[in-house]
């Protein structure tokens, strides 16, 4: 069953109240701690800016030992083939027919790229388009990462999930869910007799179409998988997308699914 958070509620009532004028005004409180200032500068080494490929969507940086750690999304590509409304190239996205990749540096800003960590599954997998958008945590000892996966053909009705991989060092190898962790609710209903992601019959919950941008905490001995979700037949709000997030939670020993085969470790619970 989802439970609205308090957010959600929030979100609602300011919608109703104000509609789209608070919304395309949002007013930053006048508040020391809100003003913070940012400065940006490339990395080198092997992420360093490189137009013929496509590095993106990076994870956590995570020091082990004298290392510090990064994965990342990874494919090859040109900006200027995407979006176009003719369609006629060959990824549907950026970040599609990707794999995941990490890198390490020794001090933050010079990297390394050490190769592949989550690559694509074979034909007819559940995986076997892409892999992206990749999160790491770790716990008692093993390494684990969620990320997005879709199953070709990638058209507008495609189907996003989330997986996981697992493995006792930062280096690898990665042991793959054999299904993913997290699929969408799929309890919308799309109108035949066309192809398009906004002509449905019915549009079902608000994770009913993809599930995306995985990120895992540890808390007080359970696991909260927060994620993207994105409906059937989206909607519009005040000329932006309906996107919204939601969390799962895994109480261990238990699974994140019963079709996983990976099990999770037991939290630390302070």
């Amino acid at each position: 069953k989802k439970i609205p958070s308090a957010a959600s509620k929030r979100w609602n009532t300011y919608m109703t109240a104000d509609s789209c004028i608070s919304y395309h005004s949002v007013v930053i409180p006048n508040n020391p701690e809100w003003s913070v200032e940012f400065t940006e500068k490339d990395l080198k080494g092997d992420l360093a800016p490189d137009p013929n490929y496509i590095r993106r969507d990076p994870s956590a940086v995570i020091k082990i030992g004298d290392l510090y750690y990064v994965w990342y999304t990874k494919g090859e590509g040109k900006p200027s083939t995407w979006h176009k409304p003719e369609r006629h190239y060959d990824l549907a996205f950026p970040w599609d027919k990707c794999d995941v990749w990490y890198a390490t540096s020794k001090d933050g800003w010079d990297w390394k790229e050490m190769g592949p960590a989550v690559v694509r599954g074979d034909s007819g997998s559940y995986d076997d388009r892409s892999v992206f958008t990749p999160e790491i945590f770790s716990a008692n000892g093993k390494y684990y990462l969620v990320y997005q996966v879709v199953k070709a053909p990638y058209d507008e009705r495609a189907i996003e999930n989330v997986a996981m991989a697992v493995a006792d060092s930062p280096n690898g190898p990665w042991v793959k869910s054999t299904e993913p962790i997290l699929r969408p609710t799929n309890n919308g209903k799309w109108a035949e007799g066309s192809t398009s992601r906004l002509d449905v019959l019915a549009k079902g919950d608000f994770d009913s179409h993809k599930v995306h941008d995985p990120c895992v905490i540890p808390y007080k001995g359970k696991y909260y998988l927060y994620y993207k979700g994105e409906r059937m037949g989206e909607e519009q709000f005040c000329g932006q997308r309906e996107i919204k997030w939601g969390v799962a939670i895994i109480n261990p020993p238990a699974r994140i699914s019963n079709r996983n085969t990976i099990p999770l470790p037991t939290p630390d619970t302070k």
